[in-house]
């Protein structure tokens, strides 16, 4: 796990439905490379770090930081293991510090939602960041992308995307926003990718995921999150862009769900329009009842 880094590197943990041999597996090819670890080699994991964590202080250095990495890919919550292992960081070189990095940033962008979804691993990576951001290289672009590639509505991931936004300069951070607003289109669905936009765009970008729900048109409620987070800090700019948007008294509602007409179901194209014209009228409430002022 501490080769060369590149984020078409990626771990694997599946449970296997054959006997293996092997602990794990690498799977590579031009394009990519996949550690596939079983989970009978994770009990393994557990059991020889669990046993080696009540000797840490009779181990050298490598030891002691392989037991806690094994404890990190196994028991993600551990906030001894994490302390430890953050203290033992702080006393190792630079180069060597760079590979732990790389080690925390492929746990967060494997397929595993225990390590990928870990509060804690993600609150990691901030302390890591924190400290080192401005002396060693971090991959986090890609690892919050790769991470939200592979788990729907990581909340924890985008949590950290607000966060890392704050820590840039101005001129880092429009290009972050542009980015984040692309790969944000990629995932029409997931609601805290687009709560995470709301949260970092500026006044100038509203009219831009305006365009983007009228242009498709969007049929899922999550880019309209965006504008609910963005439109109560840059009200006046909000109001402005939507002066073309209307109500639809006819649509209904159950939990918060529009309800189609039995007459439509089955077109996919007035379909589309209908629940854009549904999610609008759902925004419009939600955005008159946090504002004073009517739209």
């Amino acid at each position: 796990m501490h080769a060369s880094y590149h984020f078409n590197s990626q771990i694997g943990l599946i449970e296997s439905a054959f006997e293996v041999k092997e602990e794990f597996i690498v799977v590579q090819d031009a394009q990519r490379t996949e550690i596939v670890c079983f989970k009978s080699t994770m009990i393994k994991i557990f059991v020889e770090c669990h046993s080696l964590f009540y000797q840490l202080d009779t181990v050298n250095l490598d030891e002691r930081l392989y037991t806690l990495q094994g404890l990190l890919l196994v028991t993600t919550e551990n906030r001894t293991v994490l302390n430890m292992y953050l203290k033992t960081l702080e006393i190792m070189i630079p180069d060597k510090l760079s590979n732990e990095i790389r080690f925390i940033e492929r746990l967060l962008s494997c397929n595993y939602a225990k390590l990928n979804k870990s509060s804690s691993l993600w609150n990691l990576y901030k302390k890591l960041y924190s400290k080192w951001g401005n002396n060693i290289t971090f991959q986090a672009w890609e690892t919050v992308t790769t991470s939200c590639n592979q788990h729907f509505a990581n909340y924890y991931c985008c949590n950290f995307i607000r966060w890392f936004h704050d820590q840039l300069n101005k001129e880092q951070q429009r290009c972050f926003v542009d980015d984040f607003f692309l790969f944000s289109k990629k995932h029409v669905s997931d609601p805290s990718i687009w709560s995470a936009l709301g949260a970092i765009i500026e006044a100038s970008d509203i009219k831009l995921i305006i365009a983007f729900i009228d242009s498709l048109p969007v049929t899922s409620w999550s880019p309209f999150l965006a504008l609910l987070g963005s439109g109560n800090r840059n009200i006046e700019a909000t109001r402005a862009a939507l002066r073309h948007w209307t109500k639809d008294s006819e649509v209904s509602f159950s939990k918060g769900t529009p309800i189609v007409p039995d007459v439509i179901e089955n077109d996919l194209y007035l379909r589309s329009k209908f629940m854009n014209k549904a999610w609008k009228t759902l925004f419009l409430d939600k955005w008159q009842l946090s504002n004073s002022k009517a739209v």
